[in-house]
């Protein structure tokens, strides 16, 4: 990390900060703190902490940390790091993780039977209410039993696996 490139993502000269926690969110402290200590120790470091901008932003790092050790006086001589601001991604999961929640209550909390089912006319997932119908265990479902409902309401298995064909 350079100078230059710790002002633009923090807001900070490295001056005003250098040295103390400040910059990391209250809850990442401790962690930062522990990740120093092993990098001192001559142990290579990674982790992803939050940081609070001069702007008072939250921004997330992924920070990358080692040391060049002299094995002759027994301490390290260098500092190395890297970081990427991931705001983004973190940002991006915690909208999937928010969309799929939406997504598996819909499923479950559905009146109607639904199954998932792959390409490979293997299913993914069952709801609940599908379970109660066919008079097995999701669980069951999930482990193939169950297949005879396809046979049934399709001619047989390979014009189920037809049908999937048709859909690619």
């Amino acid at each position: 990390v350079t100078e230059e490139s710790f002002e633009r993502m923090t807001g900070y000269k490295w001056d005003e900060i250098a040295g103390t926690f400040n910059l990391y969110h209250p809850q990442d402290v401790e962690n930062v703190r522990q990740h120093e200590a092993q990098t001192v120790r001559g142990q290579p470091v990674s982790g992803e902490y939050r940081i609070l901008t001069k702007n008072g932003e939250m921004r997330w790092l992924d920070v990358h940390r080692y040391v060049q050790w002299d094995e002759h006086k027994n301490r390290v001589i260098r500092f190395y790091g890297a970081s990427q601001d991931i705001t983004e991604r973190k940002k991006n999961e915690a909208e999937l993780r928010a969309s799929e929640a939406r997504f598996h209550a819909l499923f479950e909390q559905n009146h109607d039977g639904v199954l998932i089912i792959g390409l490979d006319g293997l299913v993914r997932e069952a709801n609940q209410r599908i379970a109660d119908m066919l008079d097995y265990t999701q669980a069951e479902i999930l482990q193939g039993q169950g297949r005879e409902f396809f046979a049934a309401n399709y001619e047989s298995e390979h014009s189920f696996a037809r049908l999937l064909d048709r859909e690619h």
